[in-house]
């Protein structure tokens, strides 16, 4: 999944934080044990989009639900096309290890053959739901490449 940041109008949030099916490392919080029992994955170099969908979906597997806050609280700046990126620096090397980042987290997530068994690798799935029950949650056919209601999560 590509996320997109959207700037919502406080009458649009409601009293309480609201469930949801995806993290963002912008804004993520939890108990302080949670980066104990869901440590990030050091086998990752060079992604950036890509990491907080298997951060999220590792969460989730583990039993960890997720919430949208109830009002704006932080605001990231993401497009800034006239400042220079980590990835130009390097173009070749980030381009290898986006590519071979990826392939780690589509064989984690059961996208890419030979998968990662659950439970085989410490930076793999969690085993206290399933990855089918997370794409059925968010309402995401991997296989189809489609999506549910768009308005499930966040008004769409």
């Amino acid at each position: 999944p590509v996320f997109e940041a959207v700037v919502k109008p406080k009458s649009f949030f409601k009293d309480t934080p609201a469930p949801t099916g995806f993290a963002s490392a912008g804004l993520l919080f939890g108990p302080g044990d949670m980066l104990k029992r869901v440590p990030y994955d050091p086998n990752l170099p060079y992604l950036f989009s890509g990491e907080e969908f298997l951060y999220t979906v590792r969460l989730w597997t583990n039993g960890f639900d997720l919430f949208c806050p109830s009002k704006n609280v932080v605001l990231h700046h993401y497009l800034r096309h006239e400042k220079p990126k980590y990835w130009g620096d390097m173009p070749a090397e980030y381009k290898n290890g986006k590519a071979e980042s990826i392939r780690r987290v589509k064989r984690l997530t059961g996208l890419e053959s030979p998968s990662i068994p659950v439970g085989s690798d410490p930076f793999g799935l969690g085993t206290r739901r399933s990855i089918e029950r997370y794409w059925a949650f968010v309402g995401l056919d991997p296989a189809t490449r489609s999506k549910g209601d768009p308005s499930r999560f966040c008004k769409g």
